[in-house]
Formats: C-alpha cells, sequence, structure tokens
C-alpha cells in the first residue's frame, strides 16, 4: 500500500460526538491536534425533538472565517442521519463545527482520522 492507505492504517480511528438543546447555536464537534487536518469518514445527526430546521456542518479555521461545507441537513421528528463518504479537509487545525438558527435538540458524531 502507499499514500494515503498507508497513513490510514497507521492511524486510529477517531470517534467525536456533541449534544445539543436549547437555543440556536454554534458548537464544534472536532478540534484536531495542533498541526494535524481532519480525514472524516462518517457523520451522523439525530433529532431528538419535534423541531424543523436545518444544520450547517461545516470545516472553519474559526479564527479568520473561511469555511467548506459539508452539508445542510435538515431536521425533523427523530431525524437521523448516517452518511458515509470521505471528506479530507485539506488545512491543517481547522475545527469541524455544526450550526442551528433555530432552538433544537440534536447530536452530531463524527467518525475519521487525524493526518499530518
Amino acid at each position: 500500500m502507499s499514500g494515503l492507505v498507508d497513513v490510514l492504517t497507521k492511524k486510529g480511528t477517531v470517534w467525536k460526538s456533541v449534544e445539543v438543546t436549547g437555543a440556536a447555536t454554534t458548537v464544534t464537534v472536532w478540534t484536531p491536534a495542533t498541526s494535524t487536518r481532519i480525514a472524516l469518514t462518517g457523520l451522523d445527526i439525530s433529532n431528538f425533538g419535534n423541531t424543523t430546521g436545518t444544520i450547517l456542518v461545516y470545516f472553519t479555521s474559526g479564527t479568520t472565517g473561511g469555511v467548506q461545507r459539508i452539508g445542510l441537513y435538515s431536521l425533523g421528528t427523530t431525524t437521523v442521519l448516517n452518511l458515509r463518504f470521505p471528506g479530507l479537509e485539506t488545512r491543517i487545525d481547522n475545527l469541524l463545527r455544526a450550526v442551528t438558527p433555530v432552538a433544537a435538540g440534536f447530536t452530531v458524531n463524527a467518525q475519521g482520522f487525524e493526518l499530518e
């Protein structure tokens, strides 16, 4: 094996989770270790309320505001999204965040790797 496959086999899987209840908010789902970037392999979003609205999931530097959108997902009664895809953040030290403009209760679970 070579390239990215080699790197991924030498790194352990990272699991991150955040639960949100209440007011409209932005949450950080994953803060990578210093000088690494996130290789996202899975994303699960569960809505445990009766709120309709959206959740935007994105990579960002957190300070300069540059955003790489992953997806905009609709909330509904007990919505569960189970997404499996490769998503590589090309910039080091960028965060994975989720934001919703409505008061909602939801959980975001992210799986992947941290690469140098």
